[in-house]
């Protein structure tokens, strides 16, 4: 699955991103498709075809906001066998095409196009979608396209959908440690997004499954301060007994997760010195700077008892950052 911060390795923390925005018509958009191993269809009217692309690259982390008029483009396929294209669709409706498959994707919808298959895209009218290129651990890849239909938006698709928009319309220059942390935030709004939109049955879901679904929840919504053990529980659709019993058999608890997370988000933002200490403890969903400090100090204790190490990051801000 796609990598979060926590699992990474130092080096890895910090992405530096480039991001670039494109109007295209007719030759223009048929040449920059091709150079991302697409290319244009022969629909009636495709000389007229006009695209506006707004696209990120940072790390593995590859994000567009794309909008297009009427018209058929082509992807040839060809990529990394673990890497899906995600597109999430925002208005109008597509239809995409591989291997004789039709699916037709309508707003809100999100469907994944494995990498090695071709597909084509064809529109009968101006249509608006996201698209993000992530990884899909095996147990969750299907044919050539796999569709996620929602009724109704979702959490994770508009957490996405802000978090893209939000870094296509960010200020910050493109090698600020906050867009980093941002570009971490849509991996793991991507991967709560496969979670929630996967078909399962909660009846027969293993406390292994409702584990990392909770953890994924909370690295999906840590930075916000209004995530709490209940709103946990609700959102994994189990009793707070049965969860509190998941992550006690793990030698942990839901609250002790939340609190880890945000305090990794703060020592990242810490550590790179390009925020405050009031700006870090907002961002990591902390009240107070208070707040803040008494958690990273609780968490290098408790990481210190465990024996569990930290990375040089962690260590810095830890070092510079702990209460008197």
């Amino acid at each position: 699955m796609t990598g979060y911060p926590a699992e990474r390795g130092a080096a890895d923390e910090f992405v530096r991103a480039a991001r670039s925005s494109y109007r295209l018509s007719g030759k223009d958009a048929v040449a920059w498709l091709r150079a991302r191993g697409g290319d244009l269809g022969d629909l009636p009217g495709a000389g007229s075809f006009h695209m506006v692309v707004e696209e990120l690259c940072g790390g593995s982390f590859l994000g567009r906001r794309i909008w297009h008029t009427a018209g058929r483009l082509r992807y040839l396929g060809g990529g990394d066998r673990s890497e899906h294209r995600l597109l999430l669709q925002v208005d109008g409706a597509i239809e995409l095409t591989s291997r004789g498959q039709r699916t037709t994707v309508t707003a809100n919808d999100v469907a994944l196009l494995r990498s090695t298959a071709a597909v084509d895209i064809t529109s009968d009218a101006p249509s608006a979608r996201f698209e993000v290129t992530t990884s899909i651990p095996p147990n969750r890849r299907a044919g050539p396209v796999l569709l996620l239909p929602a009724s109704a938006p979702t959490p994770a698709a508009t957490a996405l959908a802000s978090l893209v928009n939000a870094v296509m319309n960010a200020e910050p220059a493109p090698d600020h440690p906050v867009l980093s942390a941002l570009i971490r935030a849509i991996e793991a709004a991507v991967d709560a997004l496969v979670v929630e939109r996967s078909p399962r049955s909660t009846a027969s879901r293993s406390a292994h499954r409702a584990y990392e679904e909770a953890l994924l929840f909370i690295r999906t919504w840590g930075h916000s301060p209004t995530l709490t053990v209940p709103v946990v529980v609700e959102a994994m659709h189990v009793s707070r007994q049965y969860l509190t019993k998941v992550f006690t058999d793990r030698g942990t608890t839901i609250g002790g997760e939340i609190r880890r997370h945000r305090v990794r988000l703060a020592r990242r933002l810490l550590a790179h010195g390009l925020v405050s200490v009031s700006e870090a403890a907002e961002a990591s969903g902390f009240s107070s700077i208070l707040g803040m400090r008494r958690a990273i100090r609780r968490v290098h204790e408790e990481d210190r008892a465990a024996g569990r190490t930290e990375d040089a990051t962690d260590q810095a801000s830890t070092r510079f950052h702990a209460p008197s």
